[in-house]
């Protein structure tokens, strides 16, 4: 009730139903979806012709070579076990279906198998292909609510993948 007197509604009730594609008012939810997908597949494009060409090959904009190696130390449980307790506890979900919230709850049955997945990542260099897959939602920027140009994509990564982002992060700023 609060909420509603400022002004401030929740995403999901606040989403339009219909939208305006190309001149046609849309009300079938798939076609909806397919003309975010294309929208948003086609906004980098539309970027891109935006931005400055360049004759500089890429590495003249890299420093001087450092020639030491890195080395990943193996992350323990208790490490992957802070940074999980770390997370927000949000209701949000990746294309899995895992929530932060979900996770805290049930990390101490699969700590160990999550402390693998992340040392295996980092002796290999291979992150895998699950944790890279984002659930892109539109959020609901300003304006006409029944144009796509006025949402803005959001990806949604799965929660597992920040955990291990958040931890080699930690690890390169030491180096």
């Amino acid at each position: 009730m609060l909420r509603k007197a400022m002004g401030k509604f929740n995403n999901k009730t606040s989403f339009s139903q219909t939208f305006l594609i190309n001149g046609t008012l849309i009300l079938e939810i798939f076609q909806i979806a397919e003309s975010f997908n294309n929208y948003f597949s086609e906004i980098d494009i539309q970027t891109n012709q935006n931005v400055h060409q360049s004759n500089k090959h890429f590495t003249e904009y890299m420093p001087i070579r450092n020639m030491r190696s890195m080395f990943l130390y193996p992350v323990a449980p208790s490490d992957v076990l802070f940074n999980t307790y770390n997370l927000k506890p949000k209701l949000s979900q990746g294309y899995a279906g895992i929530s932060t919230k979900l996770l805290k709850e049930s990390i101490p049955n699969i700590l160990q198998h999550i402390t693998h997945i992340i040392n295996r990542s980092f002796v290999t260099g291979i992150v895998p292909q699950d944790l890279k897959i984002a659930k892109v939602i539109p959020i609901y920027k300003s304006s006409d609510q029944s144009l796509l140009q006025n949402d803005r994509p959001v990806s949604l990564l799965p929660v597992v993948s920040k955990i291990l982002e958040t931890i080699l992060y930690k690890l390169l700023s030491f180096l």
